[in-house]
């Protein structure tokens, strides 16, 4: 469940609100951000990245 998974600040629980943002890369390591964070952020940007080298490898 993808309330399990902790967010930049390390909260878990329930989604906030639907601008929350998940990256769920092939190797389930997931990345969770909060509806705070902007879309262009460089973690955001970072863990999209990721998600799209280990597909790719």
């Amino acid at each position: 469940m993808l309330t399990s998974f902790p967010c930049e600040n390390g909260k878990t629980g329930r989604i906030k609100w639907s601008f929350e943002k998940f990256v769920v890369p092939p190797d389930g390591k997931v990345s969770r951000f909060q509806p705070t964070v902007k879309p262009d952020d460089s973690a955001i940007i970072a863990a999209t990245e990721g998600a799209l080298a280990a597909r790719e490898a």
